[in-house]
């Protein structure tokens, strides 16, 4: 008799800050492909991110208090996740229609995922209306649940690849596309927060080659 292996489970998992003009379109594009959502809204929020988001029926929706922390923002809502895995796209990542068929045919090939706990998507940046991205890169996002998997760094946080949990490729690809209403806002945000959070990496760490990078970044753009 043939055994059925049930496709596998998916949480979407969102932060937001004034991301009433993306937030919404982010969970369409994921709509039919996740079992549950989760969802939180920085208290400062001064548009309808949260009516909006709440408007899809998440599966838990809470206000939360920034700690000028995107780690600590993250990090207590993927404990609330219940599904087999998780994604946790920012909350103006588009998924793109093409991928989507990615996205199901992974879940449904639970046998093939021996030693797979996490998957980078690919994120195209700054997309021009030719559909020319200005950068394209892969960045941990899809990971598997109750794994010990969680966000690092108060600052261009990243999920934890210790322990051999090795980040596979997949052809995913998202579209981040920031709102022009929101890029001023971000820009002043990240050049305030970046230098003392990157610089607190590396106290503890003067060698830790991320921090330096990001650093550099950081002050080359100020």
């Amino acid at each position: 008799e043939e055994v059925t292996i049930a496709s596998q489970t998916l949480s979407l998992l969102l932060i937001a800050w004034n991301e009433a003009e993306s937030i919404g379109k982010v969970i369409e594009s994921f709509e039919g492909l996740y079992d549950e959502l989760i969802i939180r809204v920085d208290r400062k929020t001064t548009d309808k991110t949260y009516e909006i988001a709440a408007s899809y029926k998440p599966d838990y929706i809470e206000y939360y208090d920034w700690e000028d922390n995107f780690s600590a923002a993250r990090n207590p809502i993927i404990k609330r996740a219940t599904c087999d895995w998780v994604i946790f796209p920012d909350a103006h990542e588009i998924l793109t229609p093409e991928s989507r068929d990615v996205i199901k045919d992974f879940l449904n090939q639970r046998d093939k995922h021996e030693g797979i706990d996490l998957l980078s998507p690919y994120i195209h940046l700054d997309v021009d209306e030719f559909g020319i991205p200005y950068l394209i890169f892969p960045r941990p996002m899809l990971f598997r649940n109750n794994k010990g998997i969680i966000f690092k760094d108060a600052v261009h946080n990243y999920l934890d690849t210790t322990e051999d949990k090795k980040a596979v490729p997949q052809q995913i690809v998202l579209i981040h596309n920031m709102p022009e209403s929101r890029k001023a806002a971000r820009t002043d945000q990240r050049n305030e927060m970046n230098p003392a959070g990157l610089q607190s990496v590396l106290d503890d760490d003067p060698k830790d080659s991320r921090a330096l990078f990001y650093l550099g970044n950081t002050y080359f753009d100020l």
